[in-house]
């Protein structure tokens, strides 16, 4: 499979996760599942190269914050900044 081809499976890997919890505060287990999924997920391509592997960690990262604002209603600095 092609370089390119990889980070579109990835970025395809992403979104099936945030259309299967959806835009919601997630329970424990919930919780629980979507990061098990991710770590399963990085050892997967891990195994295609170190970029792979560092730019799918990147996303779930991403990904993970969201969900964990989303349940705590906690704000960066960052996101302060962008209500003005």
């Amino acid at each position: 499979m092609n370089e390119l081809k990889e980070i579109y499976q990835i970025i395809l890997s992403i979104w099936q996760l945030c259309k299967r919890y959806g835009a919601k505060k997630l329970t424990d287990d919930e919780w629980e599942a979507l990061i098990d999924e991710g770590n399963k997920a990085v050892k997967e391509w891990r195994k295609r190269g170190e970029l792979l592997e560092r730019l799918y960690r990147d996303m779930f990262m991403a990904v993970s914050n969201y969900y964990e604002r989303k349940g705590t209603k906690q704000l960066t600095l960052f996101d302060a900044g962008m209500k003005k």
